[in-house]
């Protein structure tokens, strides 16, 4: 009895090992087999892709070469140049996503159970700005899973700029996004975002992360009229988060020295004062180069650096020099200005002396 149950778990064995190499040996030859297909088509696209922007074909007649099959792969195809390509180029490609039938897939894929196909759908059709997909973002956006919130977002930014008050409130009700996601939603929408940020700011009407994220959004655009905008929470706000930010965006942004900056740079917040300075040495106010000199005697380290980085910026090597050689001068302005310029002083650094065991 007992060798008759061995002998039939064996056999069972054998057969499930067999069941699942065959598994095995499927998948392989369904990946294969996926692999040449994309691999051909691809070959084939890059040829009409070419042609398409030579304005030797029409999308149209690249698209009557597509069949249903091929629109998954279609998609992939598109998705990298759709997303670096701008104006007439850009055009020409959603064209071919239309006249292929590949938007309408998509539509489709959009209310699927498969989250992984619906997230994609949604992001590319937020990427070529198609309007029917604004109905279907409520659900990602009200999402606590990013996966499914960052291509909501995305599609909502990238549809046009009369969804900015939507976009605001949708991250001014939620905290789980960081500063790198928001400023890349506000970059979908272009430069064309910031007069409107600026005036969201004047009217004080949203949080102070979503404040501090359009701080940071003009300084990326490199938006120098949100100068008068930045002199005021430079000198008037009363968080110190706020300050900093438009302290880094002044920075960024090089703008001109004012008065502002020198009182930052007083501020008992030490990352204020190294934002300040750090502002200072990109201002190029050279006859406002010795304001950074207290802070190389900075109690915070930090601080001390972006001075004599800031010094190294405004001033000749040889005052840094004069300073080094001064026996009255500060211990640790000293050891910063000589790691400064042994760092980032270039060939008028000063190299210690070092001597052989």
């Amino acid at each position: 009895m007992t060798i008759h149950i061995l002998t039939l778990i064996i056999f069972l064995i054998i057969i499930l090992t067999g069941l699942i190499f065959l598994s095995i040996l499927r998948l392989r030859y369904k990946f294969k087999r996926d692999y040449h297909r994309r691999k051909e088509a691809y070959s084939k696209w890059e040829l009409n892709l070419f042609s398409l922007f030579a304005e030797e074909i029409h999308p149209s007649q690249w698209a009557s070469h597509i069949s249903s099959h091929e629109l998954g792969y279609l998609q992939e195809f598109l998705l990298p140049y759709l997303e670096s390509l701008k104006g007439e180029s850009f055009e020409k490609l959603v064209a071919v996503a239309h006249y292929s039938g590949l938007v309408k897939h998509l539509l489709q894929e959009g209310g699927s159970a498969n989250d992984w196909k619906q997230a994609q759908s949604i992001y590319f059709l937020g990427l070529i700005r198609e309007p029917q997909v604004l109905p279907m973002l409520e659900t990602g956006l009200a999402s606590d899973n990013m996966f499914w919130f960052y291509p909501s977002i995305i599609a909502l930014a990238r549809n046009n700029l009369k969804t900015l008050p939507r976009v605001l409130e949708v991250l001014r009700n939620r905290s789980d996004w960081t500063e790198h996601l928001g400023i890349s939603i506000f970059a979908e929408m272009g430069e064309e975002v910031c007069p409107e940020l600026l005036s969201v700011l004047s009217k004080g009407e949203t949080s102070p992360k979503v404040e501090r994220l359009a701080l940071a959004v003009l300084a990326h655009f490199g938006y120098k009229r949100a100068e008068a905008t930045l002199k005021e929470y430079i000198l008037y706000s009363k968080d110190p988060e706020l300050q900093i930010r438009a302290l880094r965006a002044w920075n960024q942004l090089k703008l001109t020295f004012f008065e502002g900056i020198a009182l930052a740079m007083k501020h008992s917040d030490w990352e204020i004062r190294a934002a300040a300075v750090t502002a200072l040495g990109s201002s190029g106010a050279v006859d406002h180069a010795l304001l950074a000199r207290p802070l190389l005697r900075d109690s915070n380290w930090w601080v001390r650096l972006r001075a004599a980085q800031a010094m190294l910026m405004l001033c000749t090597r040889e005052e840094l020099h004069s300073m080094l050689d001064n026996p009255l001068e500060d211990r640790y302005a000293k050891d910063m200005l000589r790691y400064i310029l042994t760092r980032e002083g270039g060939a008028t650094c000063v190299i210690p002396i070092t001597h052989a065991l």
